[in-house]
């Protein structure tokens, strides 16, 4: 349609969005036909903006029609020095684009060179109105240069949080304004030979948003944990620089993610969680998982990189944190041992709910046997509380648990590996336990261990989280240390800290054990020389070096009686 000579975009949005209100008011404010201005009287122009706006147009159609991104509530975006440095880069090189365009035309000669003349000349009658526009001086003439309304497109359609009347939507409008000039000027550089026309179409390569490419690299990721932390980093790199086209992305883009994922504060909503500022590990597992979003987008050919992700570190912008708040996370000691196992949960309880106040109850299963297991293996409490009968190997030469990635859980890195099971372990009554699992048909050593409901764990906690290992963490631990941990201060130990005792006492002198060896049996990260030259230790070498290894100055509780 036409207006005044400019001419517009002009869409009805399909039925079955029109049917959805949800997705009709989010996506398309509501309306049932888009119309949008060209900015433009040119029809030779106005077919290449319109072709853009088809494109996002049909975007929009698609993500409405996605019933499950319908119903999810739009948030919005503050505006930030970096989001109108991506808005104004992206309308400056669309401005430039058309030059290019009108630049290759006039290389034709004929007709079509007369065509662009005659476009290029209205530009410079209107570059001079549009110049007072911006100024401030006169009124716009027609929508090419109502910013008003431009501004009201791009926050709506951007999910910016930017009223009328406010300084941020001051931002936008001048933003808006300033690229077009800025645009032009660069467009006539072009159209005049003093700059390469190649220099403004290389902007124009076409590549996935960065959405598509998370999408993309989501499909044959079927973890739970990995594919709600990839969304959140991208909800949250949107939040900040915005859902760009890959081209598009610059190296600088990430470092102010990083530099707002740095102003975060988190923690601090549940019992025992301290409030802290985020973590170079937190934010650097997030750009991770960003680079390989974009690293899959390269190898499946969608993209042609480069990956500007790659080689950003968090590390300049995070804040430091209190060591008195936030101490490193150790091993259990000896001492704290001792304290925990002479808790009413391994000596005697009142009952099997009341397992914190003491009495004669005896718990037994993953209760008593869990914690055991994870301080005599240094196993993680995933493998432990996945781990099934048929991998607890007692009746081979060498008596050990073969820990792999099963139907309930998956391995850290899916990596295998075979655990010895320590002479101290059996005499405490191991052997016994795991025949009577064996003889009452249990599939797994601890099938009181809760798992999942399905196998994404949607809506459930992990089983690396849960209850025994929550209880532990948050009842057991305060009570047992009482005067060692402190509510102020982030839990020094957990569960996982018998893990970190195990790999103690693995590097006890008196052992004298190979670090290759102890990587081995407690499943930590190889050298890429040891991976190469050494490999796998087998378990005919590490079960006799490891077997003997025992905590002499630690009294355990008796196991309770099985049945």
């Amino acid at each position: 349609m036409e207006r005044d000579g400019v001419l517009y975009y002009q869409r009805r949005v399909p039925k079955a969005v029109i049917d959805q209100p949800g997705a009709l008011a989010r996506y398309f404010n509501g309306q049932a036909i888009v119309r949008r201005t060209l900015g433009t009287k040119d029809r030779i122009a106005a077919i290449g903006l319109a072709e853009e706006m088809t494109r996002q147009f049909n975007e929009l159609v698609s993500k409405a029609l996605d019933t499950s991104a319908a119903l999810k509530p739009r948030t919005t975006r503050s505006v930030t020095p970096e989001i109108l440095r991506v808005l104004s880069d992206e309308r400056r090189a669309r401005r430039e684009r058309e030059f290019a365009q009108y630049r290759l035309m006039k290389e034709l000669g004929g007709e079509n060179a007369e065509i662009v003349d005659d476009i290029v000349y209205q530009y410079e009658i209107d570059a001079e109105h549009q110049s007072g526009v911006i100024a401030g001086r006169v009124d716009a003439r027609h929508p090419s240069h109502d910013y008003d309304t431009m501004a009201l497109d791009v926050i709506e359609s951007e999910g910016l949080d930017a009223p009328v009347g406010s300084l941020a939507f001051g931002a936008v409008r001048l933003a808006l304004k300033e690229a077009d000039v800025q645009g032009v000027n660069a467009g006539f550089e072009v159209w005049q030979g003093r700059k390469s026309f190649l220099d403004s179409t290389r902007s124009n390569q076409r590549s996935p948003k960065l959405s598509d490419a998370v999408n993309a690299y989501l499909l044959n990721r079927q973890k739970k944990r990995t594919v709600d932390g990839v969304r959140e980093a991208f909800r949250c790199f949107e939040k900040v620089v915005g859902d760009l086209h890959l081209h598009a992305l610059t190296a600088e883009h990430f470092r102010a993610f990083c530099r707002a994922q740095a102003t975060l504060d988190i923690g601090g909503r549940s019992r025992g969680s301290v409030t802290r500022p985020m973590s170079a590990e937190t934010i650097d597992k997030k750009l991770a998982f960003l680079r390989g979003a974009i690293k899959h987008a390269i190898d499946q050919g969608e993209f042609i990189g480069p990956n500007v992700a790659s080689g950003i570190t968090s590390k300049p912008f995070v804040r430091p944190s209190d060591p008195l708040v936030m101490p490193e996370k150790r091993p259990f000691t000896s001492a704290e041992i001792s304290r925990i196992l002479a808790y009413p949960w391994f000596t005697g309880c009142e009952s099997e709910t009341r397992r914190h106040r003491p009495g004669s109850y005896r718990l037994g299963g993953m209760w008593y046997w869990g914690p055991l297991v994870a301080l005599l293996t240094g196993c993680r409490a995933a493998e432990i509380g996945g781990l099934l009968l048929s991998e607890v190997m007692l009746d081979e030469k060498y008596p050990h648990l073969l820990i792999r990635t099963n139907e309930h859980r998956t391995t850290k890195g899916g990596y295998s590996r075979k655990v010895p099971i320590l002479d101290q372990l059996l005499e405490l009554g191991f052997g016994e336990f795991v025949d009577h699992q064996r003889r009452a048909g249990a599939h797994r050593l601890f099938d009181d261990w809760p798992l999942p409901s399905n196998k994404s764990g949607h809506n459930d906690k992990p089983i690396s989280n849960g209850p025994m290992v929550r209880s532990f963490n948050t009842t057991l631990l305060p009570a047992a240390l009482k005067g060692i941990m402190t509510a102020e201060r982030r839990k020094e130990v957990t569960f996982h800290s018998f893990r970190g005792a195990f790999k103690t006492l693995l590097t006890k002198n008196e052992y004298q054990l190979s670090m290759n060896y102890i990587h081995e049996v407690v499943g930590h990260a190889k050298s890429n020389l040891d991976k190469r030259y050494i490999g796998e230790i087998d378990i005919s070498e590490t079960y006799p070096a490891v077997r003997k290894c025992r905590y002499e100055d630690i009294a355990f509780p008796p196991p309770p009686p099985f049945g």
